[in-house]
């Protein structure tokens, strides 16, 4: 891909699954792509997925919040709650470059 510098993958389930991610990273290695990219996320993302996602070229996470009420969270069926929304960053201070 010569041409392309940057992607943007707007798929909102992208980083939802681990493997998923994963493979998508190891084929960018695997293809020896130089290529920046970018998705959304959610605050349940791993460290480890973050890390083999940034060195596969990722540059920039969005972070899907959806309320900051653990009561709408349960009824819209998120999976989520307000402790792992407000942890998310936390645990991104707390590791050295991200």
């Amino acid at each position: 891909m010569p041409e392309v510098k940057e992607v943007f993958i707007e798929d909102d389930t992208f980083a939802a699954e681990r493997n998923y991610a994963a493979d998508i990273c190891h084929e960018i290695h695997r293809r020896h792509l130089k290529l920046t990219w970018s998705c959304y996320a959610r605050p349940t993302l791993d460290i480890d997925t973050m890390r083999e996602m940034k060195a596969a070229g990722c540059r920039l996470l969005i972070v899907g919040y959806e309320s900051g009420n653990d009561e709408i969270l349960k009824s819209i069926h998120k999976g989520v709650n307000t402790e792992q929304e407000n942890s998310f960053y936390a645990k991104l201070l707390k590791k050295p470059g991200y």
